[in-house]
């Protein structure tokens, strides 16, 4: 298996931002909540001030997501998102140094269920999917439909 360590991925930001088009603002927004969540190296210590800072914005204004977060079934998911972070850490760093090309879903397939269901808890399945990228770009792409994950 092939590990990268975890600071090499900007061609990988680049083919993102190509491929789904990204200009401008958008395109801004997407490359530094990357780059600002590679600095968040101990996902165990995953905190609020991350998802006012970092996620909020991926999300609300890069990912589109704010309505189905703001709705009042979702109210209080920053902070169901960070326990649950947390609770998935020893995943996720994991998933960081491991690239998508190396995905062994014989072996890796209940830990990548385990995060998504955990983001999802906190979230929406869209938003999981494109959280997951944010924490893990290299291993997980950034769905922007429902994951791949909801269908079994």
């Amino acid at each position: 298996m092939h590990v990268r360590p975890p600071d090499t991925s900007d061609k990988l930001i680049q083919t993102y931002v190509k491929a789904y088009a990204i200009k401008d603002v958008a395109g801004a927004i997407y490359s530094s909540s990357i780059r600002e969540m590679r600095r968040v190296r101990d996902l165990s210590r995953f905190n609020r001030a991350t998802v006012d800072s970092v996620v909020h914005d991926y999300l609300y204004r890069w990912g589109m997501i704010g309505r189905p977060l703001g709705r009042k079934d979702h109210r209080g998911w920053e902070d169901a998102l960070v326990s649950d972070v947390r609770s998935i850490s020893r995943e996720l760093h994991y998933f960081r140094r491991v690239e998508l090309a190396d995905a062994d879903l014989g072996r890796d397939g209940r830990a990548v269920r385990a995060c998504f269901e955990a983001v999802e808890r906190a979230t929406t399945p869209v938003a999981a999917g494109k959280l997951l990228h944010l924490l893990c770009p290299e291993y997980f792409a950034p769905w922007a439909t429902t994951s791949p994950m909801r269908s079994g």
